[in-house]
């Protein structure tokens, strides 16, 4: 009787635990199958597109006659018509007199011609008037020889002669004022002491230092309205060597100067300075 009671009892213990697991197993393969999809219901989901039947057109190709090459008619050249002005007439022959008058030429005189042609085409230095003079041109090949002969010569040391009564304090003064008084006389204008920044300082082609060395150099000007120089650059004080004085003077004069609209007059200093390291 014990045996039966516990026999039951123990029934009763595995149905409480095993059912329980038994509903749960069944609920998580419910589970699964909701989400993981079936191959057969993956077939029906993705239809197999079978590719339409294509329809044959057959195009008939219809062949053009070829038509005749059009024929091409050749251009007739123009023909050359003589000109009366360039058609060739006989040279007249000399009469016998005018053959006796006229002396031959000789080889001399055939060979000179061509020789002055040249000479009045490549040169072109002298001209010709009418009443036989001679007339110069080319002025401005004379102004650069002349330039390039005086920095020729200033290169050379012993060009440079040293003045002691040039460029004294007390003689500038006096010819500065003897010139802006001139200027007044002569332009009707009064001088300008100025300060000219392309003319502060002037260099001169020598390699070695002067002993003693160049002073200021005080330069006059007078222009016209548009910035030409009136009449040459005036050196009132000497720098004590006349070929710097030279040198300064053709710079002043090849410096263009700002136009005005009326005549002007200035003074201003230069200090000249070599090409060597002083």
């Amino acid at each position: 009787m014990s045996l039966l009671v516990d026999f039951q009892h123990l029934r009763r213990s595995l149905k409480s635990f095993l059912f329980p697991m038994f509903l749960l197993s069944v609920g998580a393969h419910a589970v699964v199958l909701m989400f993981v999809p079936m191959p057969g219901q993956q077939a029906e989901e993705e239809p197999i597109v079978q590719p339409l039947p294509t329809e044959t057109e057959t195009i008939q190709v219809a062949r053009l006659p070829k038509l005749p090459e059009p024929e091409v008619e050749p251009t007739p050249e123009p023909k050359a018509e003589p000109n009366s002005q360039s058609a060739q007439q006989p040279r007249p022959q000399p009469t016998p007199a005018q053959a006796a008058a006229a002396p031959p030429l000789t080889n001399d005189e055939t060979d000179t011609e061509p020789e002055n042609a040249d000479a009045d085409t490549t040169t072109g230095n002298s001209n010709v008037n009418d009443d036989g003079s001679d007339e110069e041109s080319g002025s401005d090949t004379g102004d650069d020889t002349d330039d390039q002969d005086l920095y020729s010569r200033a290169a050379d040391r012993q060009n440079y002669a040293y003045n002691s009564n040039a460029g004294n304090t007390a003689n500038v003064r006096d010819e500065l004022d003897q010139w802006k008084a001139n200027v007044l006389a002569n332009h009707s204008v009064s001088a300008e002491d100025a300060s000219i920044p392309e003319l502060i300082s002037v260099t001169y082609p020598l390699n070695e230092c002067l002993d003693p060395s160049p002073g200021l150099v005080t330069v006059g000007v007078v222009i016209d309205g548009s910035g030409s120089l009136i009449e040459d650059p005036k050196i009132i004080g000497s720098s004590k060597y006349q070929i710097i004085d030279d040198i300064i003077k053709q710079k002043v004069s090849d410096h263009p100067f700002q136009a005005a609209n009326e005549v002007k007059a200035y003074s201003f200093q230069i200090f000249p300075i070599p090409e060597a390291d002083c």
